[in-house]
Parts: structure tokens; sequence; C-alpha cells
């Protein structure tokens, strides 16, 4: 599965977190068939796992030394969520994920 994210006015992070709100309304939207809430249902598990997860601040890092002038990211999901990355240009960005939190 594949999510476009349009990073000309916002980062990654932000940006990802307006395709999650966006689709959480899409789901709730009553014109929706329950195909559609499947899918979505999938894009908003990775969204929560990659924000919830992703050491933005590590993945801003390298995207700032990469250059690129690319306005679009693919977020490339896979079956095992650790395993999805990032996609620009033909750059492709492993998220480096935050360690859990020790009490």
């Amino acid at each position: 599965m594949e999510i476009m994210i349009d990073i000309s006015r916002h980062c990654i992070e932000t940006a990802s977190k307006k395709i999650y709100n966006c689709i959480i309304s899409q789901y709730f939207n009553a014109d929706t068939t329950d195909i559609e809430k499947n899918i979505i249902e999938k894009q908003i598990t990775a969204l929560a796992y990659f924000l919830e997860n992703t050491s933005f601040s590590d993945l801003r890092n390298r995207y700032s030394k990469a250059g690129s002038l690319s306005t679009i990211a693919i977020l490339i999901i896979s079956e095992n969520l650790e395993n999805m990355h990032i996609k620009v240009d033909t750059t492709v960005f492993y998220p480096v994920w935050k360690q859990p939190k020790k009490p």
C-alpha cells in the first residue's frame, strides 16, 4: 500500500497528520462503502503507527541533507509496519523508530 504525502507546504510529520485527519473524516462519511472503509482502516493503522513511532527529528535531518526539491513523498507500507519506508524521488528513507520510554 502507498500513501502520497504532499510536502510542498509542510514537513513529512505535519503533512502525515493532515492526511491522517482527512482519512479519519473520510471513514465516517456516510457515502463511504464497506470496501472503502476496509482500505481506510489499513491506512489509519499504518499512519498511526508511523506518527507514533517515527523519530521525525532524525527523518527531517536526513531529508534536509539529501537536498531533494520534490514536493511529494510516498509512504510505502508493507505487511510488517516496521518495514515501511518513504520514497522521495529516487531516495528511500527508512524511519528510525523511537525507543520505548523507560518508566
